[in-house]
């Protein structure tokens, strides 16, 4: 039979994100370290096109928030188990910034050769090719569109349509497909810290701790030991998994142990965790301002327990209160605390709410 007109059909189009499945579910194309950055670079080029078709500041933020994510975790709370012995995160981090001291921020897929490689025998003989080049250049740019201080502007771009979300929804479901063939490779070099990094900062974004939580934990428990990370990378991914601990799991003492394994010194994150620990509604709105969006929005899982004990506190303390002030104790403006919080005051003249009346006597 004459095959001359099978070559006139068109291509299948096929979606580069979906046409490689979960490797626990048995594709084992992610399982080659080569198709493994090839995949993490289209997945960074579907996440730029999702930023591409951003508008402003505020849009992408709601974007980020119609992704159709349940609020409460179910996930049973893992509790943190030191890592293996010999592992210290500061003088890890300080030999690291010693001998790359040389180095740009943006350690390209080209300079692994300076660190331990992959535990498997098919990533340790891998070579760098012309995709560790373009690899290079991908990291260069994920560094402006996600760096630590927070997202910038130009990444906060937004998508009315909460339908538009699915180029999000496919972008997280890579990065879950990634992280697994990188667990069942047991690959620890430069290229999945900064995998591990970007998974982690995008999904806290989106609030998924499905996605972010393992993924913090299996990064220093594991991939840090064996690939020596910068102190400003350990600080920070140590950071969220105290700021998860202590606002989403609620479990300060967990979030304080974290703060001492991890040497975490940081101002502003210890002013969040005493403001936990003390119910003070001031201090913990003084601090919103001050931290990243990142951990922003790992605040937010706390958010709802201290408004409800500042109502409490108003209510057993104040006949009235000027509407500025609880405003900003709360974190809400007076329509939303009426509306979502139920509250019962009433707004009187010169903003002022009236929360008790003096009973004549």
């Amino acid at each position: 039979m004459p095959s001359g007109p099978w070559g006139r059909l068109k291509p299948v189009e096929r979606d580069p994100l979906q046409s490689i499945g979960l490797p626990s579910k048995g594709d084992g194309s992610l399982l080659n370290p080569k198709t493994q950055e090839w995949y993490y670079n289209q997945t960074i080029s579907r996440f730029l096109a999702f930023c591409t078709e951003a508008g402003d500041k505020d849009s992408i933020i709601r974007s980020f928030e119609a992704l159709d994510i349940r609020a409460v975790d179910p996930t049973p709370a893992t509790p943190y188990t030191r890592p293996p012995p010999g592992y210290r995160p500061s003088s890890t981090a300080t030999s690291a910034a010693a001998s790359s001291s040389t180095l740009a921020p943006e350690i390209s897929a080209t300079n692994a050769s300076c660190f331990p490689q992959t535990l498997d025998s098919d990533s340790a003989n891998a070579a760098p090719s012309p995709a560790s080049s373009a690899l290079s250049g991908t990291l260069k740019a994920l560094r402006s569109i996600i760096p630590s201080s927070g997202p910038s502007t130009s990444m906060l771009a937004a998508i009315e349509d909460p339908d538009n979300t699915k180029s999000l929804q496919d972008v997280l479901m890579a990065l879950r497909k990634l992280r697994e063939g990188l667990v069942a490779t047991k690959r620890a070099d430069l290229f999945s810290i900064q995998a591990y990094i970007f998974s982690i900062r995008l999904s806290i974004l989106a609030k998924h701790p499905e996605s972010y939580h393992p993924a913090i934990l299996h990064l220093l428990r594991y991939v840090a030991v064996w690939t020596p990370m910068v102190h400003s990378e350990i600080e920070e991914i140590a950071g969220y998994f105290m700021l998860d601990a202590a606002c989403r799991r609620r479990d300060l003492t967990e979030a304080y142990f974290i703060r001492q394994d991890f040497n975490i010194r940081n101002k502003k994150l210890d002013r969040i965790l005493k403001a936990l620990a003390h119910d003070d509604y001031v201090s913990w709105q003084f601090s919103k301002k001050q931290v990243s969006r990142h951990c922003l929005k790992l605040m937010e899982w706390a958010d709802d327990d201290l408004r409800l004990h500042t109502l409490k506190c108003f209510s057993r303390s104040y006949f009235n209160v000027d509407l500025p002030f609880l405003e900003f104790a709360t974190g809400r403006k007076w329509d939303e605390l009426k509306e979502k919080d139920k509250v019962g005051w009433e707004l009187g003249d010169e903003e002022k709410v009236t929360i008790r009346k003096v009973r004549a006597k």
